[in-house]
């Protein structure tokens, strides 16, 4: 079970009393008496605090017979903030686990993954995270098989296997074990005013800067594939081969993003989700950012202008990827010229081809400059070929090492994808000329040894820097 100290409990009682949503998901209050287990912010009547265990992870207390909260909802809190600098190994296999990876393997197979057998990583996780690998698995699958019963309109069966359920029976056994009640009548208890189709909450912890995310994406939207209306995002957008159709927009009295989607199977319904909580930054600590940041003198009054400002990651990665190597010294308006002319497809289906299909085109029929469609198409030859990983499931290191092995790609632009691409908080656009003007730098060096302050958030620092331009 989770060990803290007397100051950490002491900030999980006051978050837990003012259902403070900064606190959302970094810790979960289980109750001893009702057996269930809840988010900080539940509005339900407060237990009495004899009665009240702490848990760092949903898993933890799922493991220890507690059941999710029907009203608050545990299924979609942020996810911790922390575990995106993937610092190690076992972070790696963690955030794996949650983008469903042991429901496509064995144990003993994603073990070896990590360099380890099926016990090591098995102990490893236990000294970590207090539960198993399995456990942190079959905790991920109800959570999504509960928001999806309880979100969308789509079948029982096809949810079963989106959630990485095996069989209906095993799908119907987990759910009666662990909520007491079968898919239809949780489906029935918690639908409430269910909009029709797939329409998602994604929640934050406050506060959240939506019009400098909205107004980020605007600036760079194919006007082909993607626009910025009524105060929501929309976009077309193609994944594993099925395109969607989705919006998304901001509900501030519920701390969440609504994301709305047409036209994709159920089965790419998670991943989906998991790449817009990415996209828009939903599972950032402003807190810790703003902590870190504000040490400095420069970003200081920055901060407190913009509190809860996010880091904006592509929806499609490689796209992304292919836009920062067509963006190097050219404004943002000319690289979305350029990028618009390798989109294929027809009506209202367009999409970047995907990275066996560039790399196998002749540079000069790219429709841009032959040096930057000679690196755009070695870029689509690495991600091809699995020399390039563009999975945020790595480090800012193993990234961007493998990126400048390629052509046409220096420090600059390997980190600039870092940020765009992978979602690396702590990647920094060396030598950039905006931020060394801001600082007073003029050296490289100088300009390192001058942000090292900010880690390890300094992606967010670069944020702030630009968005004074």
């Amino acid at each position: 079970m989770s060990t803290w100290t007397d100051a950490e409990l002491s900030v999980f009682e006051d978050a837990r009393k003012s259902r403070d949503r900064r606190f959302d998901g970094m810790f979960f209050i289980a109750v001893r008496s009702t057996r269930i287990y809840c988010r900080p912010i539940c509005p339900a009547p407060a237990p009495l605090v004899r009665n009240i265990t702490y848990f760092r992870t949903a898993g933890e207390a799922q493991a220890a017979g507690y059941r999710p909260c029907l009203r608050c909802r545990p299924e979609i809190a942020p996810e911790d903030h922390r575990l995106r600098l993937v610092d190690d190994l076992i972070e790696q296999a963690w955030l794996a686990i949650q983008e469903g990876a042991l429901d496509r393997q064995s144990p003993t197979a994603f073990a070896k993954v990590y360099g380890l057998s099926e016990r090591q990583l098995r102990r490893q996780f236990l000294a970590r995270w207090q539960i198993t690998p399995a456990e942190a698995a079959a905790t991920r699958r109800l959570h999504l098989a509960k928001q999806l019963l309880t979100e969308t309109d789509r079948p029982v069966t096809e949810i079963a296997l989106a959630a990485g359920y095996r069989s209906i029976r095993g799908f119907n056994g987990a759910l009666q074990s662990s909520l007491g009640m079968n898919p239809l009548r949780l489906r029935k208890q918690l639908s409430g005013d269910r909009r029709p189709g797939v329409c998602l909450r994604l929640p934050y912890r406050p506060p959240y800067d939506w019009a400098q995310i909205l107004e980020f994406l605007r600036l760079r939207a194919l006007p082909a594939v993607e626009s910025v209306q009524d105060d929501a995002y929309h976009r077309v957008l193609k994944i594993d081969g099925a395109f969607a159709h989705l919006s998304v927009r901001h509900l501030p009295k519920h701390a969440c993003l609504e994301l709305q989607v047409d036209g994709l199977p159920t089965a790419l319904v998670p991943k989906l989700a998991r790449r817009v909580r990415l996209a828009f930054d939903l599972d950032a600590d402003p807190l810790a950012i703003a902590a870190v940041l504000e040490r400095d003198p420069r970003l200081r009054e920055l901060v407190k202008n913009r509190p809860g400002l996010r880091l904006p990651v592509g929806l499609d990665a490689f796209e992304t990827g292919v836009r920062a190597i067509l963006g190097q010294q050219i404004s943002v308006a000319a690289t979305r010229t350029l990028l618009n002319r390798l989109l294929v497809g027809e009506g209202a289906h367009l999409a970047i081809p995907d990275p066996a299909s560039l790399a196998a085109r002749a540079p000069e029929t790219f429709g841009i400059p032959l040096k930057r469609a000679e690196a755009v198409r070695a870029f689509a030859a690495a991600v091809a070929n699995g020399q390039l990983s563009l999975s945020p499931i790595q480090t800012l290191a193993q990234f961007t090492a493998q990126a400048v092995a390629l052509p046409g790609i220096g420090p600059w632009t390997a980190n600039y994808m870092a940020m765009r691409a992978i979602g690396a908080p702590d990647a920094f656009v060396v030598d950039d000329l905006i931020i060394k003007r801001r600082l007073g730098v003029d050296k490289a060096a100088a300009l390192l040894q001058r942000v090292e302050r900010w880690r390890p958030w300094r992606a967010y620092g670069v944020l702030y820097c630009w968005s004074e331009s």
